[in-house]
């Protein structure tokens, strides 16, 4: 029988509140002769505790409390940095005295205590003119990549390895920031051709691809948020180039195109599009984000983008929804402003100040987390439609006005429920213009196609940290570390779609990491959700909950193998739809096999084929009342002691969900009286393998 409760379920769960010290850390890096020498650590009690046989070594260490002392790039094998160390510590004269003591073993430190920029060394040498270090490549800004706090990221991974797929239109191959970074699997006639400015298909996959994953550190152009992940590109989009991307092995897929309809339901050929992404996302574990669209919604009969945002569209109102993006399974992305920040009262001396109407209306646009132009009359009860005194008409032939006896300005980009997150992509660097004309452009529009691959990159480096994430566990991560925009005053008239707020890179990078290593401490903090489904039962070590509500329609699952820490803010509300389940589990392990997902069954692996067609496994009896057993599971099969079992409905509806232990594979037992009578599917699978079983409830 399934049982759902909307309330916090204590299963051997401990919480706690931080206390921190109030003493101050000391910064260093120490600098070794030889990578050789580094002395190994272990974590006990929120410190460095040595490790080695060394007894003088143990003596000397036990003196002083070492918050952390490691080597600073773990991901390289390069000598010159892996004999770099970092040691925080509240034990002022420990780097001297490692000098002092030991000068054959550690060579020099760097104090970078209250050294700022020390601590930023990872910014790319192309990043722009918001660098604080020098930047040798393109003039430009890029406070987009510092509004997502990239380089908090870039401290930890590049995506050295990763490939992202880019189900585009042609790439410029022969720039300097795609040259031998680029493979393609079907890439038709697209690719052949030469650039021009008034065909899309010409330059629309370069920008997209650059804003993902454009070489950085190359002292030229910019850079992409994952600029050290390869591409792997079909030269056109179409969800068959899907399924070909993802049996190629990439584990994120981008796709900034997008058709729009009047509901969610609607979208062209729904069922089998569904059908392929169920198994992109299930069989493949491929992460796939697309653009949400460019068509507002919030137009009326008199006040509207001419031809409804595009040259040859209809006019419309009411809400719109993207396809593929409103697919299930799809990370939806729309847009916000990123430049400036919010400043109250606003008024024209602030550079988010655009123009003041005829009748004395002041208007600010990109303001940060803002998804509309705002009227400084009236900031916290938005806004989003500004009646800017500028009546216009589309019988100028620019098809980008609007039509307004009014002047109404309304968000350009797509906002709808079925939104997951947002990403700059207002006033941002022209990738494809600098590519092909060598023009430095920083514009106003951009739409939805540029805040996609920037998702689609931070999951790539995400990834490159943790190659066990499942696609649902990029999602609920990158929402859980997104900045709250949604309960900003200036955004209350779009509540409710605009997903669970802005993408920050950095934070989510951040969280992967920490939820990895076995001395971690994965934070959320500072937001209200009132949806989603939020599923993490590979934390490593440590969670803290920090000012977080989760209310209304969230449904909350959390494991961690050590403890749970709720700090005050932090409240559980969730109405009969919602529940909370906060777990400690010791036995968790969060390595998996790095065989690639992608097992391709349609491959000529033999033996693979052997495999999946000769499954033992059986559902008895069937037809049943909803009780039943399987037969003759095993870790052998699956490639795991730990598989997941799913019920669904012939809609796709995922009706109950648990996993199963290798110690319950024998004869399992699966009670579901509660459901109704029809035909379901039974699927069971792990990261390797999966199994479909249909049964009938009477």
């Amino acid at each position: 029988m399934i049982i759902m409760k909307n309330f916090i379920v204590l299963y051997i769960t401990l919480f706690s509140f931080f206390s921190y010290s109030q003493n101050k850390v000391y910064k260093y890096y120490i600098h070794l002769y030889n990578s050789n020498l580094t002395p190994e650590f272990f974590m006990q009690n929120g410190n460095y505790k040595y490790r080695g046989n060394d007894v003088t070594l143990q003596l000397f260490f036990n003196n002083y409390n070492i918050i952390k002392f490691e080597k600073e790039f773990p991901m390289t094998n390069w000598e010159s940095f892996s004999k770099i160390l970092r040691l925080e510590t509240t034990n002022e004269n420990l780097a001297n005295d490692l000098i002092k003591f030991y000068p054959n073993t550690y060579k020099k430190f760097d104090d970078l205590t209250n050294d700022v920029k020390a601590e930023l060394l990872f910014y790319p040498n192309d990043y722009g003119t918001t660098s604080p270090n020098i930047n040798v490549g393109a003039d430009i800004q890029r406070r987009d990549l510092d509004y997502m706090q990239v380089h908090k990221a870039w401290d930890i991974t590049t995506g050295q390895g990763m490939k992202i797929g880019i189900s585009d239109a042609r790439i410029n191959t022969t720039d300097l920031d795609f040259v031998n970074k680029v493979s393609f699997i079907n890439p038709g006639n697209y690719q052949s051709l030469s650039y021009n400015a008034n065909n899309i298909e010409t330059w629309h996959g370069t920008g997209v691809a650059g804003v993902a994953a454009a070489r950085g550190n190359n002292a030229y152009g910019s850079t992409g948020v994952c600029y050290n992940c390869d591409i792997v590109a079909t030269g056109y989009s179409s969800y068959p180039n899907l399924l070909a991307l993802a049996q190629s092995g990439v584990r994120v897929i981008n796709m900034s195109w997008a058709s729009t309809y009047p509901t969610n339901n609607s979208g062209p050929s729904h069922e089998v599009n569904q059908m392929l992404i169920d198994s992109l996302v299930n069989h493949y574990k491929v992460v796939l984000v697309a653009a949400a669209g460019n068509q507002s919604s919030y137009q009326t009969n008199t006040d509207y983008y001419c031809n409804g945002g595009n040259q040859n569209g209809p006019n419309y109102t009411g809400l719109r929804y993207g396809f593929p993006a409103s697919y299930k399974g799809v990370i939806s992305v729309s847009s916000v402003n990123h430049d400036f920040p919010l400043v109250l009262p606003l008024t024209t001396s602030l550079p988010s100040y655009c123009c003041t109407s005829p009748t004395n209306v002041v208007a600010h646009t990109f303001i940060q987390g803002s998804v509309s132009t705002i009227n400084a009359a009236n900031e916290n009860n938005p806004v989003g439609l500004l009646y800017n005194g500028y009546p216009r008409s589309c019988d100028n032939g620019n098809f980008q006005y609007i039509s307004s006896p009014n002047g109404l300005c309304a968000p350009v980009h797509t906002t709808n429920p079925d939104i997951d997150i947002l990403a700059p992509t207002f006033n941002t660097f022209n990738i494809q213009r600098f590519v092909e004309e060598n023009n430095i452009i920083v514009y106003g529009g951009g739409g939805t196609s540029g805040a996609s691959p920037r998702v689609a990159g931070t999951s790539g480096l995400m990834i490159s940290v943790n190659n066990c994430l499942f696609p649902s566990e990029v999602d609920t991560i990158l929402k859980l570390t997104s900045y709250d925009v949604e309960n900003l005053s200036i955004n209350q008239l779009f509540r409710g779609q605009l997903g669970s707020g802005a993408l920050n890179t950095g934070d989510a990078v951040v969280f992967v990491n920490e939820m990895k290593k076995t001395n971690g401490n994965a934070i959320i903090d500072n937001h209200i959700f009132n949806r989603f489904d939020f599923k993490l039962e590979k934390i490593n070590n440590n969670l803290t909950i920090n000012n977080v509500t989760f209310r209304d329609n969230c449904k909350v699952n959390f494991s961690a193998k050590n403890q749970i820490h709720l700090l005050p803010g932090t409240n559980f509300n969730p109405n009969i739809n919602g529940n909370v389940l906060l777990k400690i589990n010791p036995s968790i392990d969060v390595n998996c096999n790095p065989v690639n997902f992608a097992k391709n069954i349609n491959n000529d692996n033999k033996e693979n084929l052997k495999t999946l067609s000769k499954s033992s496994i059986s559902l008895f009896p069937n037809p049943n009342n909803g009780n039943f057993q399987l037969l003759n599971i095993t870790s052998q099969e699956f490639e795991s002691k730990l598989i997941d079992l799913e019920v669904i409905d012939l809609n796709g509806r995922v009706l109950y969900s648990k996993k199963i232990d290798q110690s319950d594979f024998a004869n399992y037992k699966v009670e579901l009286e509660n459901i109704e009578s029809g035909v379901y599917i039974i699927k069971l699978s792990s990261p390797y393998h999966a199994v479909d079983l249909k049964f009938i409830k009477n």
